[in-house]
């Protein structure tokens, strides 16, 4: 059976600022500078992103949750073998678990099929194709995926997990450990702080110059409000013992030796807040000139 798909019309990514950032390198006066930070030869540097995805790279993310789950929707409805918009309420739920995600998908399907009933047994094999044509109407000059403004968040886990992967996997390892290594112990510190946001900040290669503040922020996505605090090590402890943020755990010790090694070159503690919000950002520049780092922090 072929189809076509028709094209249809947490606050991880914050604007940057330019005139607010640029304000705060100059705040930053001498500390800032003491550790490689200058605005004139910030001018020379330029950001290469490393979780750049295709649509094939984000429909193959999506594909691996949503597989299996269409799967279990399949066997949990046995009686159903065509699929229609009459069936798509009941067969999303299995005993007590709804698989919105599979909700939304066949929905999808039956609307791109013209509303003709779709054969259950050819559901899973739909799954990427189906990805793949709705991913690849939003791509820039490059063929890389750009997320719409109007997306819903169909693709969002699938596109914040193909990201991390493709940076982990494009990125250089400092020395002493691996960055998927010091990701999966982030990830510790998350779980048990998991009722905070938080986020892994993946790797942005700077070339051309020190990064300043202004570069800093930028590759990071970090929201205007947040101040630049402190750099080197202090920046570490700073972040280690954040309120609304690692609070002292010693989970984050491990993390904190290793960011005190050879391999990292540069630290830097960032923080702001107000009655209702609060982030923590400690990000680091390694000895292959990629940044990287942690948020942590409250929202309501």
């Amino acid at each position: 059976m072929t189809f076509s798909v028709l094209p249809r019309s947490r606050r991880l990514v914050s604007s940057l600022l330019l005139g607010a950032s640029l304000a705060l390198v100059g705040c930053a006066g001498d500390a800032a500078r003491s550790d490689g930070l200058g605005a004139d030869e910030s001018l020379l540097v330029t950001q290469t992103r490393l979780d750049r995805v295709t649509p094939q790279e984000v429909a193959a993310a999506y594909a691996s949750s949503m597989v299996p789950n269409v799967a279990k929707c399949v066997a949990a409805h046995p009686e159903i073998t065509l699929l229609d918009r009459s069936h798509v309420e009941g067969f999303y739920r299995v005993g007590v678990v709804s698989y919105f995600g599979v909700r939304h998908f066949v929905l999808a399907l039956l609307e791109a099929n013209g509303g003709q009933p779709i054969p259950v047994d050819q559901l899973t094999d739909m799954v990427e194709p189906y990805a793949i044509a709705e991913l690849s109407l939003s791509v820039d000059a490059d063929g890389y995926y750009v997320r719409p403004a109007n997306d819903g968040g169909r693709f969002l886990e699938a596109e914040l997990a193909a990201r991390e992967e493709k940076a982990l996997t494009s990125a250089k390892n400092p020395r002493g450990t691996t960055l998927r290594a010091v990701r999966e112990m982030w990830r510790e510190v998350q779980e048990e702080q998991r009722g905070l946001d938080s986020e892994w900040l993946s790797p942005v290669r700077i070339s051309g110059g020190s990064p300043s503040l202004a570069d800093i922020r930028r590759a990071m996505n970090m929201p205007y409000q947040v101040r630049y605090e402190t750099w080197g090590n202090e920046a570490i402890d700073e972040f280690h013992v954040a309120g609304e943020g690692p609070d002292e755990t010693a989970l984050f010790d491990p993390i904190a030796d290793l960011l005190r090694g050879p391999g990292i070159k540069k630290r830097w503690y960032f923080a702001g807040g107000g009655n209702e919000w609060s982030a923590h950002y400690l990000v680091v520049l390694d000895e292959h000139d990629q940044l990287w780092g942690f948020m942590m922090g409250y929202s309501e």
